[in-house]
């Protein structure tokens, strides 16, 4: 069974094989702390798959650098496997049907509100 997820985080890694690519994007988990701050608590990566059919639709995301920040909407699976060392381990996978960059609102406001390129 499959869910559907919404979530944003931040390009990591694009891997292409022949049957698509898988694209890895790092979710922080964050909470404020005693001293009232925000501050990442965990790190979640999730690695998104994009079908061979849909591989030219997100060619701009491949070629975006490590760091950008995504929306992905997509059916998850949670996926357990033993690790090399035979420890536990857990992944998610999220088939992808819709993946953005998104723009980061704080430079784009900066860029509206600076005072050098004010008219007065």
């Amino acid at each position: 069974m499959a869910i559907t997820v919404q979530f944003t985080g931040f390009l990591q890694e694009v891997k292409h094989f022949d049957w698509g690519t898988v694209v890895e994007v790092a979710h922080t988990n964050r909470k404020k702390n005693d001293a009232g701050e925000w501050e990442t608590v965990s790190t979640d990566y999730i690695d998104v798959v994009i079908d061979m059919a849909d591989k030219e639709a997100y060619r701009d995301i491949y070629e975006m650098p490590k760091s950008t920040r995504l929306a992905v909407n997509g059916r998850m699976k949670f996926n357990a496997y033993t690790k090399r060392d035979g420890q536990p381990g857990a992944k998610m996978k999220v088939w992808a049907e819709d993946i953005e960059a998104v723009a980061n609102a704080v430079k784009v406001v900066k860029d509206i509100l600076d005072p050098v390129d004010a008219p007065f």
